[in-house]
């Protein structure tokens, strides 16, 4: 009889724990949920440059015009013919679709972008968000992703997927 006694109070004594953790999991979810809420209200300005489409798309003829606008990817060392040298490069041409193909005009990665710079507004609300500018960095694995106060450069060529055929 105390066997079972004692049985019983650990059987509750656990049902009470079990409860009281189930109940702490829902009140979390909700504050969460709370959060997010007022994450999602938090306004933010995303200027998403795909800089991969627009050198990918360039002829000679418009190739000044892109170094002109976008001059920090064109360093002054490194003449003409070598950008128009990619444009017709085999590997410049397969990381190209590649990318396209993954990360097609009109995917989500806009809205990850503001997703994730609402985030950063919310918890370090001085933190600069430049702007965010994706280009085929010959998959450079060792800096897929570089941050500076004049803008984000994120590799897409990097993001292919583990087992892309390009990788292997």
């Amino acid at each position: 009889m105390y066997e079972l006694t004692v049985l019983k109070e650990r059987n509750f004594a656990f049902f009470m724990r079990w409860i009281c953790l189930v109940l702490m999991v829902l009140l979390a979810a909700c504050a969460t949920d709370k959060r997010q809420e007022e994450i999602d209200k938090v306004q933010v300005d995303v200027e998403l440059t795909r800089f991969d489409r627009i050198f990918a798309n360039a002829t000679s003829e418009s190739l000044p015009e892109i170094k002109a606008a976008y001059p920090q990817f064109f360093p002054e060392q490194y003449p003409d013919s070598v950008w128009l040298g990619r444009l017709s490069d085999t590997l410049q041409l397969a990381l190209n679709r590649a990318v396209a193909e993954v990360f097609p005009p009109g995917d989500t990665m806009a809205e990850e972008v503001e997703d994730l710079y609402k985030h950063a507004r919310y918890y370090f609300p001085t933190m600069p968000l430049p702007p965010v500018y994706t280009l085929i960095s010959d998959v450079d694995y060792q800096n897929p992703i570089i941050y500076s106060e004049q803008g984000v450069v994120i590799g897409l060529d990097n993001y292919l997927g583990s087992e892309h055929e390009l990788y292997l």
